[in-house]
């Protein structure tokens, strides 16, 4: 949100697009730099979900940034308070040691990559069966 002046306009428009041809959802991307605040809930009634960034975008392999499991669990908080049915989407080092962590704090939806499911020598349908398992 820090790169759209006009955020509410800027949903409005994509809803009404999404509404009229296809079933594709809103997402607002809370990265690692910014905290959770009123921004998030001026806009929770437009959204469909909120992405946490647990790394800085850019960069595969990086750890995790200090306070993202506070983050998710504040952002889940947030969401349960507004009485909607959000998803709350985790990106950035989704890794088999600290998936069970981001999904204890109330993470839905998670976006593996390198650190975990696109290892090398591993299947992906047993990545995949593997992530279920510590997410469940």
């Amino acid at each position: 949100f820090r790169n759209c002046e006009h955020l509410c306009g800027f949903i409005i428009c994509i809803n009404d697009y999404i509404t009229d041809t296809c079933n594709d959802h809103i997402f607002i991307v809370c990265e690692s730099c910014f905290s959770v605040g009123s921004i998030i809930y001026e806009y929770i009634a437009e959204i469909d979900g909120i992405l946490v960034m647990t790394v800085y975008p850019g960069f595969a392999g990086q750890p995790i940034v200090e306070g993202s499991f506070e983050k998710i669990k504040s952002v889940r908080e947030l969401i349960d308070k507004s009485g909607r049915e959000l998803i709350l989407e985790v990106d950035g080092h989704v890794s088999w040691d600290l998936c069970g962590k981001m999904r204890e704090n109330g993470a839905d939806l998670f976006v593996a990559g390198s650190s975990s499911v696109y290892q090398k020598g591993l299947q992906l349908s047993e990545a995949v069966r593997r992530m279920t398992e510590l997410i469940r």
